[in-house]
């Protein structure tokens, strides 16, 4: 761009504040672009150059320009000084024109900011209000043929079985779009809520599920579902796996394309897995919230069914009315797919009502997607579930950390219908490398390994790139991957440097760049840490608490024990003025499924979980400080092993203000601080009280369930 005159940039800038033109409000157009007609005779390129302005299209035989404007600017103050101008005859704004959509008459579709965000209010007194726009943009997606009609509202031979604690089949909005279902709990054709003896008020969540992808639209009551024309299977589990196997076997003998699983826990079951497969088997999409317990679980990995390894997966995290990940969603760039408003969630209720006040989790972020998926297949009578997965994920908005805390970031349902056939390329993995402890540390270089799979469309002339934040620099450029076909792979490695001056616990961000012949290009993102101990050199660290930073409750550390020596103890601890938790495993970083703060003599509050397959969800070599409530916790290993000692500190106190913590790491002949050590740390107890601590914090932390428990919240918004 031609720099500016000083005699022009003054005009200009004297304008910016004035409201140059008069503009209705509401009326919507480009801010950094101008229509300007120039008079017969005058030269266009003169003109436009005298003024530093960039001509990015011409219109009407020359006679008219789109031009670019200087950042500095704005439209209205640009077009006065133009129209200034005499050889200008007029300037004016482009102003945006907007699809004539459908809006359905359903007297609470104007609270259901998920389907549309007119920036409605909070429905709590001083909450922020949403964002318009931040949706699952369905009035176009409702409206194909762009004439104010609704075409595109799902069809009829597309089922959706709801696996669930039952749905109310006399509901007045969700009766019409309901078919045969059953009752895996109770064992008989009745799959309503309060089944074989159950408190019908306990069991209202599969009726708001299903409110979610199929209430009737339209009808002059209630609610609007996603796939408002689409069906309904209500089929009724025992929140365990044997009831669900049940279910899924029906759903997939009667007809169902779509499966969705508003639930989850932490152990690892191969026969869950094994029906999920089954179901790809015959082309069954199978929707997964990914919960409400705020942690990454590209590292938790013990969040199932969301956790395992199928294809036919999607994994759903839960947005705000601002577009955010919202603070009590479980995500992960690696492992959930797609996010979807789960915030206030207004939607279809037991004894023929509705939740007029919202109701919130990933359980509702689950069942919008799954009926995103009904209008795709839909549309598309022969897309295998491959397609539609890709699909959704293709369709992700970019602008909001959604983006870059799933893989494809919030879901847009008229993009994801009206997209043409392409590659679907996503990171399936990232492996890091270095001094062979898996982990990054301060000023030293290690090998990335980044797995690109491809879900849909071959793609040819694949290439990769990579940047990442906080002063760590890529080196690999850019990385030729060749052609990858549908549901291949390819993979690329990077150097990543770390900063030698990097200190304390940090948050590394990645961003991949992955492009194809045709035009394709997509980001994907990775998240990894760097949290170096010295042993005996305590760190001070801290929470940045939910007021500032909704996602971080879980930081890993790590620690070295080199070889020579032999220390009675290696003892790890925290200290804090409110609690923090720590766990601990040599070798790999520990696995967890936790629900930070819950109460422990709770059944129904949550998990604290440390294996997928172990007795008890208790992992026998995961360390476990979490014995007392005084923020102070230490974890004594004795007679420890030379190796690397992976850490995690967990804000289990979940305070709203920032919470600091020192963390530290010594050697000791006793389980505590000794004067002959020249180890940190506080408090001083012997090796007997040390493992009275132990068995506290195992019976503390005893909150595993076999059941599976549903992705919904009560908790305060």
């Amino acid at each position: 761009m031609r720099r500016l005159a000083p005699c022009l940039l003054l005009p200009l800038l004297g304008l910016t504040s004035t409201a140059a033109l008069a503009i209705q409000p509401g009326v919507d157009y480009r801010q950094d672009e101008l229509l300007v007609k120039y008079r017969d005779g005058e030269s266009p390129a003169q003109v436009r150059s005298s003024f530093g302005m960039v001509a990015k299209r011409s219109l009407m035989r020359g006679r008219v320009e789109l031009l670019s404007l200087p950042g500095f600017t704005t439209a209205q103050a640009s077009a006065e000084l133009l129209r200034q101008d005499p050889r200008v005859e007029y300037a004016e704004p482009n102003y945006r024109r907007r699809k004539s959509t459908f809006t359905p008459n359903d007297p609470l579709f104007p609270q259901q900011w998920g389907l549309y965000n007119t920036g409605q209010a909070n429905f709590v007194a001083g909450g922020q209000a949403g964002t318009p726009g931040a949706d699952l943009n369905l009035l176009n997606a409702w409206d194909g043929a762009d004439n104010g009609s609704a075409s595109r509202i799902g069809s009829a031979s597309v089922i959706v079985a709801v696996v669930d604690d039952g749905v109310e089949i006399s509901h007045e909005d969700l009766e019409a779009n309901l078919v045969t279902g059953y009752d895996f709990k109770g064992d008989d054709a009745d799959p309503s809520p309060g089944g074989n003896g159950d408190d019908y008020d306990d069991d209202g969540h599969g009726t708001a599920v299903a409110g979610c992808i199929a209430a009737v639209g339209n009808n002059g009551i209630g609610v609007a579902g996603v796939a408002w024309n689409s069906k309904i299977m209500p089929l009724r589990f025992d929140y365990d796996v044997a009831t669900q196997v049940e279910a899924l076997q029906y759903a997939r003998d009667h007809g169902a394309k779509i499966i969705n699983a508003s639930f989850g826990g932490p152990g690892f079951s191969q026969t869950e897995l094994n029906a999920i497969k089954d179901l790809a088997a015959h082309d069954i999409l199978y929707v997964a919230s990914a919960g409400n317990d705020d942690s990454n679980i590209d590292r938790g990995q013990l969040n199932y069914p969301a956790n395992y390894d199928s294809d036919n997966i999607v994994s759903v995290a839960s947005i705000s009315r601002q577009g955010q990940i919202t603070s009590f969603s479980q995500y992960g760039p690696l492992s959930v797919d797609v996010a979807a408003p789960g915030l206030q969630i207004v939607t279809t209720a037991i004894h023929n009502s509705y939740t007029t006040t919202g109701i919130s989790g990933t359980s509702f972020s689950a069942p919008y997607v799954a009926g995103v998926a009904a209008l795709i297949r839909s549309q598309y009578p022969s897309a295998d579930y491959r397609e539609v997965k890709a699909r959704l994920i293709e369709s992700g908005v970019n602008g909001d950390n959604a983006k870059q805390l799933t893989i494809g970031g919030r879901v847009d349902a008229d993009a994801a219908l009206d997209m043409t056939a392409r590659p679907s390329l996503v990171v399936k993995s990232v492996t890091l490398d270095a001094a062979g402890n898996h982990v990054l540390d301060p000023g030293e270089t290690a090998t990335m390994r980044v797995v690109v799979q491809n879900l849909w469309q071959a793609a040819t002339n694949v290439r990769i790139s990579a940047v990442a934040g906080n002063g760590l620099s890529i080196g690999g450029g850019t990385i030729a991957l060749g052609a990858i076909a549908q549901n291949g792979s390819a993979s690329a490695d990077f150097t990543v440097t770390v900063p030698a001056g990097l200190s304390g616990h940090q948050y590394e961000n990645f961003t991949f760049t992955l492009t194809a012949d045709g035009g394709y290009s997509a980001t994907r993102s990775y998240q990894d840490e760097v949290g170096k101990l010295t042993l005996g050199s305590p760190v001070s660290a801290g929470f940045a608490g939910s007021n500032a930073n909704l996602y971080d409750e879980y930081q890993a550390w790590h620690v070295e024990l080199p070889t020579g020596g032999a220390p009675r103890y290696l003892v790890i601890e925290s200290n804090a003025n409110d609690d923090v938790d720590l766990l601990v495993k040599r070798g790999t970083p520990p696995q967890y499924d936790i629900t930070v703060g819950i109460d422990p003599d709770s059944d129904d509050d949550g998990f604290f979980c440390t294996s997928g397959t172990a007795s008890k969800c208790e992992d026998p070599d995961t360390y476990i400080g979490g014995d007392t409530k005084t923020g102070l916790e230490r974890i004594c290993i004795a007679s420890p092993a030379a190796g690397t000692y992976h850490i995690v500190a967990v804000n289990f106190a979940q305070l709203a203000a920032p919470l600091s913590y020192q963390l530290s790491a010594y050697t000791s002949n006793v389980c505590g601080p000794s004067t002959s050590d020249s180890g940190g740390g506080g408090g001083s107890f012997g090796a007997p009280a040390s493992l009275l601590l132990a068995l506290a914090a195992l019976l503390r932390r005893q909150m595993t369930r076999a059941r599976q428990r549903k992705t919904a919240i009560t908790r305060a918004i």
